[in-house]
């Protein structure tokens, strides 16, 4: 009996999870949609824009000790992974470089945690514009100020919610375009 509930609830912390990395698939694809002109459509723009708003979950949920959201952030974080690993197949790189490619995009995922921490516990929207402008996500556009504020504003959001919010099924949903 006691079993059935860990199980369940591990099912339930997974769907939440999909839910929440679906909504941040999507709108990073609508972000990218909207703003074709001025962002690139690759695997690094994707991963830059989709890193930006996970991190800003796991940012502004770091200091509660609600233990269903560190269960659901892991799991984000484990689709995120195995979405790299997919995202890579399909972008047609050999089953021998998948691993190395996913070790490194995971490597730059952590490195650019502590660097976006320094930028949001500073709220320092202008080294968020020189740090976003290195990413080399632009077409080599002078557009990229209105695109870059709003990923800090969502990011802001993001931070906010999570502080007030739990990690739940509806959690995103006002939050985006």
């Amino acid at each position: 009996m006691i079993l059935h509930y860990f199980i369940k609830n591990g099912t339930t912390d997974k769907k939440t999870a999909e839910l929440i990395y679906q909504k941040i698939i999507n709108n990073v694809n609508s972000i990218i949609l909207c703003n074709s002109k001025v962002l690139k459509k690759d695997i690094n723009t994707t991963f830059e824009i989709t890193s930006i708003f996970i991190i800003s979950i796991f940012f502004g949920s770091k200091f509660k000790k609600n233990k269903d959201d560190f269960l659901i952030l892991q799991e984000i974080m484990n689709l995120f992974t195995s979405d790299l690993d997919y995202s890579f197949r399909l972008y047609g790189i050999g089953d021998m470089n998948i691993g190395k490619n996913v070790k490194f995009y995971i490597k730059k995922f952590y490195f650019r945690v502590s660097t976006y921490e320094k930028i949001f516990d500073n709220s320092d929207i202008n080294s968020f514009i020189l740090f976003i402008k290195d990413l080399k996500i632009f077409h080599e556009s002078e557009n990229t100020k209105p695109v870059i504020e709003f990923l800090y504003d969502v990011s802001n959001k993001l931070i906010k919610e999570s502080k007030k919010r739990s990690v739940n099924s509806d959690f995103l949903s006002r939050l985006f375009i």
